[in-house]
């Protein structure tokens, strides 16, 4: 039977010490998110991804991920009629506080 990781078998214990180990603002996205992200994975692509491009670039390219995969599974159990379903320009743009 699955967990939800595919092929590695990740024990709750490593997913959580996988989220402890996220920066604060990718786990804010998991967090908030609508999906079941597996933090182990998404530490796996974090480290991966920010050794080529930078840790800021990492998190703001997994952050657009999750935002992308969200909003089709938001599209696909309530429809195009869903206020989150429909795409918009400002995925993953930086938002400030005023």
């Amino acid at each position: 039977m699955s967990n939800g990781y595919g092929d590695k078998l990740v024990t709750r214990s490593e997913d959580l010490r996988a989220y402890d180990a996220l920066p604060p603002l990718l786990r804010r996205a998991v967090a908030y998110a609508v999906s079941p992200w597996s933090a182990w994975h998404l530490q796996h692509h974090y480290c991966t991804i920010a050794a080529k491009s930078g840790r800021a670039q990492a998190a703001q390219t997994l952050i657009r991920h999750m935002i992308r995969g969200d909003r089709a599974q938001t599209l696909k159990a309530y429809g195009p009629s869903h206020p989150e379903a429909a795409p918009r320009a400002d995925v993953g743009a930086r938002h400030d506080a005023a």
